[in-house]
């Protein structure tokens, strides 16, 4: 069956190409007749009230499954639910936004930099981040102010620039402290860890901020007691951490340095970095140099990361971002 061309055309709109294709099955003289009435129709009508979509459903609501509109093949199985005018649009569209990727792309090829480049500006604004970082750290967090909570009865404020000293938490800072309830892990009393116990603790202490209370007085005090009265080195490791960490209160001596050596060879890894701390507090040349070689020493990866040399590194450079945080 040969293949017929027409033009349709509504008032004000362009001029559409409507080919038929050759396994049309509607007879070439009938699909003249109903093009002709569609377009005699449309044209008597005003526009505004058949609208686009109105007049391509009256012309082509006979057409084949198989046409082609403005260059484009339409397959469709039911002609007369078709909407040509909206896949006309959604034609448009995907063109408008594949023309803008195109241009897109062009002017990211012109602008495309060498990785040398892209690296220096990287680096660049990670250093500017952790610069604005740094001294944000620096300063008092004064953003939440104090609610009227912490005044009411049962609560004590909470001093966050102390806290902020003495604790690496990932959170913020509590503004108040409440009454917290516990069981003794030795007896199983119910007992009340108070807000004021728990700011002496935090504040005066120096206890980590995630700590929590486990035994009640009674049980600390037979704790404590029977520590004392233990053999000579049942408590060693907790001796020597709280001796590091007195001596780093006070100015280096042979003796003390001597102490600090001995920890540094010793075999438990938490005395080691309260040694690396100590280091720290005490300051001077020697002991900063001694904590550049260890951070130059960390493992990238590999099975050496979770050797000693890694927690070092580690160690040391927390103790010298606290150094520098708080001389």
């Amino acid at each position: 069956m040969a293949r017929i061309g027409h033009s349709l055309r509504r008032p004000g709109a362009a001029i559409l190409p409507v080919r038929l294709s050759a396994r049309s099955t509607v007879p070439p003289a009938e699909a003249e007749r109903s093009i002709q009435a569609g377009t005699q129709r449309c044209t008597e009508e005003s526009a505004d009230v058949v609208g686009t979509q109105a007049f391509y459903r009256t012309v082509l609501s006979r057409l084949p499954a198989c046409w082609s509109v403005g260059g484009r093949r339409v397959h469709h199985s039911r002609p007369r639910d078709l909407d040509p005018q909206g896949s006309l649009d959604r034609w448009a569209r995907t063109t408008d936004v594949a023309r803008h990727r195109a241009r897109q792309e062009k002017a990211r090829m012109r602008a495309m930099k060498s990785n040398k480049q892209r690296r220096a500006e990287i680096k660049a604004r990670r250093l500017e981040r952790a610069a604005a970082s740094a001294e944000r750290l620096r300063e008092k967090d004064v953003r939440l102010p104090r609610p009227d909570l912490a005044f009411a009865l049962g609560h004590e404020p909470a001093d966050r620039f102390v806290l902020e000293q003495y604790n690496n938490s990932y959170g913020m800072q509590p503004d108040f402290y409440v009454d917290r309830p516990f069981s003794c892990r030795d007896c199983g009393s119910e007992e009340v860890w108070t807000a004021k116990q728990q700011k002496w603790w935090h504040e005066v202490v120096h206890g980590h901020i995630d700590s929590r209370a486990v035994r009640c007085l009674a049980c600390r005090r037979a704790r404590r007691e029977f520590l004392r009265n233990a053999v000579p080195g049942a408590n060693l490791l907790r001796e020597q951490t709280d001796r590091l960490r007195a001596l780093g209160d006070a100015k280096p001596t042979t003796q003390a340095v001597a102490e600090v050596d001995a920890a540094l060879q010793g075999k438990w890894w938490s005395l080691r970095v309260v040694a690396i701390q100590t280091m720290a507090r005490w300051g001077g040349e020697s002991n900063l140099a001694k904590l550049h070689e260890l951070m130059a020493a960390r493992p990238e990866g590999g099975r050496r990361y979770f050797a000693w040399e890694r927690v070092a590194a580690d160690a040391a450079r927390s103790a010298l971002m606290n150094r520098e945080r708080w001389p």
